[in-house]
């Protein structure tokens, strides 16, 4: 499994249209191939910024499959004109479970 870590710096003052941008096509994403879950944050300290989790089977589903894809485009296409920049993208896998 790859974890997708996307940091989104948002248009000022759109942040509620981005977050119903992604409601409205979180669909989309979460019925792509390999798409187990997906969430956005808000960030409390920094204005303007969210981070999307995505967690897929592997990272060849997001950045190879989903992108092709006529939802991975409308996606894109949802939440892009909300973004001041393009966003962060790191993919993680997993490194342990600490222990008590």
């Amino acid at each position: 499994m790859i974890v997708e870590q996307a940091d989104f710096l948002v248009r000022a003052g759109t942040g509620a249209d981005f977050e119903a941008a992604f409601a409205e096509s979180a669909h989309l994403l979460l019925s792509a191939r390999g798409c187990r879950e997906a969430g956005l944050w808000r960030a409390v300290d920094r204005a303007d910024t969210y981070t999307l989790w995505v967690q897929w089977d592997s990272i060849e589903d997001h950045v190879e499959h989903f992108p092709q894809t006529d939802a991975g485009e409308a996606f894109v296409k949802a939440i892009a004109p909300h973004c001041a920049a393009p966003p962060r993208v790191t993919h993680l896998e997993g490194a342990g479970t600490p222990q008590p």
